[in-house]
């Protein structure tokens, strides 16, 4: 797959498609009286003023091409890009690389799954090494801000409901696609499958909804606290591909599933 952002680059590191998102407020959680299908844990719809400095997330979520090229440089047995929790536990269950779901899961363009939030983590701490800036997974709010826009939009794409023409959702292809060949579904920043295809890991632990989710928000890496996901998967329904619908997921790293990736961002512009 030629496209860029999607492989690898002629000196074997991942080529990461990056996009500008600027600092400011925006419209962060569901208001109930405008999204019928909103969740408690989206509520109370607030404007988040949390995104104090630029950053950049790439257009497409992490790809089984650009994963392997960690596990290929030996990133399971290097301590250094383990959390402490994390290293105990790939150790402990012998974990060398991403679960294999076989194809069509495996190939190349789509994006990878079957990684704990352990394992998203040390991929982000070997890539910020090799490229010599800052890669990390994306806190809540810098997902939702990229997702949405400012308008406070329900899907990436406006409100209108999603169709098989938006995204890879509701079992509508029965498995992964390669990342980024549902154009009508683009967020309004240029981003891509940020509804369906797979929930996607972010950094910030898991509040059970957004009352003083400002004061409250952590971003620790340290522990095998529960963490958020977002963005729905392949086989979500429709109200599991908002830009405002979110998960949690063990920090312990299981369980590990084939509907579960993640995208990367980096401070700056």
């Amino acid at each position: 797959d030629p496209r860029p952002g999607v492989g690898v680059r002629p000196d074997g590191l991942p080529d990461i498609d990056w996009i500008p998102i600027p600092a400011g407020p925006f419209t962060m959680g569901s208001d109930k009286e405008k999204d019928s299908l909103a969740f408690d844990d989206e509520t109370p719809q607030f404007t988040c003023r949390l995104i104090r400095e630029p950053y950049r997330i790439a257009r497409y979520p992490v790809t089984v091409a650009q994963y392997r090229c960690f596990v290929e440089a030996g990133g399971y047995r290097e301590r250094k890009y383990w959390t402490r929790a994390g290293w105990a536990w790939r150790t402990e269950e012998n974990i060398i690389g991403p679960e294999d779901y076989g194809e069509p899961f495996s190939l190349g363009n789509h994006p990878v799954v079957g990684v704990s939030w352990y394992e998203a983590v040390a991929f982000c701490r070997w890539l910020s090494e090799v490229l010599g800036y800052e890669v990390r997974l994306p806190r809540e709010a810098e997902w939702e801000r990229a997702a949405r826009g400012t308008d406070g939009r329900i899907w990436p794409w406006g409100n209108e409901p999603p169709t098989a023409e938006h995204c890879n959702f509701n079992d509508n292809m029965g498995h992964t696609t390669p990342v980024g060949i549902f154009p009508s579904g683009q967020a309004a920043c240029g981003a891509m499958d940020m509804a369906g295809n797979v929930w996607e890991w972010c950094s910030t632990k898991w509040l059970d909804d957004y009352q003083g989710y400002e004061a409250k928000v952590d971003d620790d890496l340290e522990g095998d606290a529960r963490r958020v996901v977002r963005g729905g998967s392949w086989d979500g329904y429709d109200r599991l591909v908002r830009c405002v619908s979110r998960d949690r997921r063990g920090g312990s790293g299981q369980p590990v599933q084939r509907h579960r990736g993640f995208r990367v961002v980096a401070p700056g512009l």
